[in-house]
């Protein structure tokens, strides 16, 4: 610790605060969420959301009701679980806490002040002295480099969650949709094996099948019973592993899926350099 006097303090408080504060104020003041939207979009069509406190989350409420009053698509599905999921707010929370890491190793240290009253042979001396953390002083870049890198490390943890979510939450919907269809395809079939069963027992009652034949029709229509209540569990499940990832309960647990899945595309798209664009654009990596 050295000691100055007040007048020599201010020129290195007026010297770092300006060089480093002008930098932090920017990178802190959105605590870093609006890069991490940037960063994703592009890969997720969706933009997310940053509820910081239960008075937003109440507002967002409306328009959770309007999601679930239609049929819920995929991209519903990725709003849905971008507002109500915990995890992605607590990588946001996360954000927040680095953005104030940043700030504070921004700051010059505290200076110190010191007051003495010396009286000695009816003489009154006063001494006043000023101390201020040198070796804080001199390692404050380096400081703020360090918190720098962490916030952007911070960013980019939060962007790679958010876009690895997203991508669960469309392949839980892709897959909920296609084994509801799957179901509601096998209970078809079975529409017209009742009519099959009803004709067999008629024709074996007036003894124009055989009871090798007839013992076919049944078994077939046996395990045709076996593959619908098959179908029907793995729908369920299908279907529960998607409302936990978009965060429904209670009454929202009735939301409703399409009948089918989207129509695919009709050329494949072009992706060019896969392996230099999932270089360049995975954020763990980074």
């Amino acid at each position: 610790m050295g000691h100055y006097d007040l007048r020599m303090a201010r020129p290195l408080a007026v010297l770092f605060g300006l060089a480093l504060l002008a930098g932090c104020a920017g990178a802190t003041a959105d605590k870093g969420f609006d890069k991490v939207a940037a960063l994703t979009l592009p890969h997720t069509g969706v933009a997310p959301t940053w509820i910081k406190s239960d008075d937003e989350r109440a507002a967002l409420r409306g328009a959770v009701r309007d999601l679930l009053a239609k049929p819920l698509d995929v991209d519903a599905a990725v709003k849905l679980a971008l507002i109500n999921n915990r995890g992605l707010q607590g990588d946001y929370a996360e954000l927040g806490l680095a953005a104030a890491d940043l700030a504070q190793a921004s700051r010059l240290p505290n200076p110190g002040f010191s007051f003495k009253r010396l009286s000695r042979n009816g003489d009154l001396d006063i001494e006043r002295q000023v101390s201020l953390n040198l070796l804080g002083v001199l390692t404050l870049p380096l400081a703020h480099n360090i918190e720098e890198r962490k916030f952007e490390q911070a960013q980019f943890k939060a962007a790679n969650d958010l876009i690895a979510f997203v991508a669960d939450v469309r392949r839980a919907w892709f897959r909920a949709v296609a084994t509801q269809q799957a179901a509601a395809y096998i209970e078809r079939i079975k529409e017209s094996a009742d009519t099959r069963v009803e004709f067999a027992r008629r024709l074996r009652a007036a003894g124009n099948w055989s009871a090798l034949d007839y013992m076919r029709q049944q078994v077939f229509y046996a395990e045709l019973i076996g593959r619908i209540a098959a179908a029907r569990r793995t729908a369920s499940h299908e279907r529960e592993r998607l409302a936990r990832l978009i965060g429904v309960w209670g009454d929202d647990l009735a939301f409703t899926l399409p009948d089918r899945l989207p129509e695919t595309p009709d050329q494949p798209a072009e992706v060019g350099d896969m392996e230099a664009r999932a270089i360049a654009e995975r954020f763990d990596l980074r």
